[in-house]
């Protein structure tokens, strides 16, 4: 008969947080990168974290209430985890970051440094999360990312970055600085959102589209192409900006479509091609049938 050793046992090391009592955990057989007799870090129970697979709560980190810790993933340095959050696949979550509510996050998705993820947040594929937490001017933690807010493929977030209220970022883009998205937003192959910009309201930014410093895309409004939108720039009520056009302190809204070469913009007051608004909709439509948290 075969006797299989579990993967930890709880020592009477105990710590509080946030009102629950967590207990220490020992490794009593190697697994993964993890060594027979290393102490990891604080869970409340035994559903935090898995027997099965390689996964691993260690360097001071929490994982308490209906958290779950799976397969090969790691919840590091002082991380907490709460809520009914999933880890699972290969993610890692570390460096003091905080992942509470519906949190799934899955894939070989990295989330560093301070991010705070609650709601129902999904980041998964290799999306790569390094937000440093904002305050309110109360004092009080104001979360980067909530309600709805699906983050796939290989975007990357790095900043004080804010998103909630359905938003998507997808494919290789980059949320940066103090960029925020909200209300449906939708950023995705290439798109960069830097700077104080506000991506809102439908706004799409897609192909290799930047839109930066204290710009706003909003009301249904996109960027495409190479455009590239800076200083206090408005582009909104369905406003396309596409081709190489470079637009910095100007307003375009309702039926303007403007496109640019060469440094000089073309601007049509009217709709551009069905076809433009076919690929749209599609987008769009991809976007809901991307996976929401699985809870």
């Amino acid at each position: 008969m075969i006797c299989i050793i579990p993967k930890y046992k709880f020592t009477d090391i105990k710590r509080v947080c946030e009102g629950r009592t967590l207990t220490c955990i020992e490794a009593q057989r190697d697994f993964g990168k993890v060594k027979k007799g290393e102490l990891g870090g604080f869970i409340e129970d035994t559903r935090n974290l898995s027997f099965h697979g390689d996964c691993w709560v260690g360097g001071g980190a929490c994982v308490y209430g209906q958290a779950r810790v799976l397969e090969d993933a790691l919840v590091d340095k002082y991380a907490k985890v709460g809520g009914r959050a999933i880890i699972t696949n290969k993610a890692h979550v570390t460096d003091n970051s905080c992942v509470k509510g519906h949190a799934f996050i899955g894939g070989r998705a990295g989330v560093h440094v301070e991010t705070f993820l609650n709601g129902t947040v999904t980041v998964t594929g290799r999306a790569r999360l390094w937000c440093r937490r904002l305050y309110s001017t109360q004092g009080g933690l104001v979360p980067h990312a909530s309600d709805l807010v699906r983050i796939f493929d290989e975007a990357f977030l790095e900043g004080l970055v804010t998103l909630r209220d359905n938003v998507i970022v997808c494919g290789r883009a980059k949320v940066l600085d103090r960029a925020r998205l909200c209300d449906d937003a939708r950023i995705g192959d290439e798109g960069v959102l830097q700077g104080g910009a506000v991506l809102s309201g439908r706004g799409v930014v897609y192909q290799n589209g930047v839109v930066g410093d204290r710009s706003l895309v909003t009301n249904n409004a996109v960027v495409g192409g190479w455009a590239v939108i800076g200083g206090r720039s408005l582009i909104t009520g369905a406003a396309c900006v596409l081709g190489h056009a470079e637009v910095r302190d100007r307003v375009f809204s309702g039926d303007n479509y403007v496109t640019g070469k060469n440094g000089r913009l073309h601007i049509r007051h009217s709709c551009p091609p069905d076809s433009f608004h076919a690929f749209m909709r599609k987008y769009h439509a991809d976007a809901e049938t991307l996976p929401a948290a699985c809870h």
